[in-house]
């Protein structure tokens, strides 16, 4: 994970990225490389798609801490935000809680699923304008 920063280029430079990756030293956390790919992925295809391109500068912050029992990892970005009355279905299939973009609504439930493959789990926050951010826990393979 600590490569991450190396493979994530902003489209634009209106977008920042902070990676922030933290430990205890000689903590190693093991998880399928596939699925965490997908997470990644879906998450960081959000931030972008959903991002509030009336702020001067879009911000997408990746923050990683592991632990010997498994990774806590937050991504959070200043976008366009969710409203509270969405929160509870955006896990769902095909629920778009915007029309802002052209998804189909399956990105998140993916996301929600393979970390249910995984026994990990995942949390959101957000304010509308203001900020998204979402807390995974995975548990560590070893």
């Amino acid at each position: 994970m600590r490569d991450l920063g190396k493979q994530i280029i902003p489209l634009d430079q209106s977008i920042s990225f902070e990676i922030d990756c933290n430990g205890e030293p000689g903590n190693q956390f093991y998880s399928d490389a596939k699925r965490l790919k997908i997470i990644f992925n879906n998450l960081l295809s959000n931030a972008v798609n959903f991002r509030d391109t009336t702020k001067a500068q879009c911000q997408i912050q990746i923050s990683i801490q592991v632990t010997k029992e498994g990774a806590a990892i937050q991504f959070e970005d200043n976008g366009i935000g969710i409203e509270a009355i969405h929160i509870d279905k955006i896990f769902q299939m095909f629920y778009r809680a915007t029309e802002h973009g052209t998804g189909s609504g399956l990105g998140l439930y993916i996301v929600n699923e393979v970390l249910l493959k995984l026994g990990g789990s995942i949390k959101v926050q957000s304010q509308p304008n203001q900020f998204t951010r979402f807390s995974l826990w995975i548990p560590s393979a070893v």
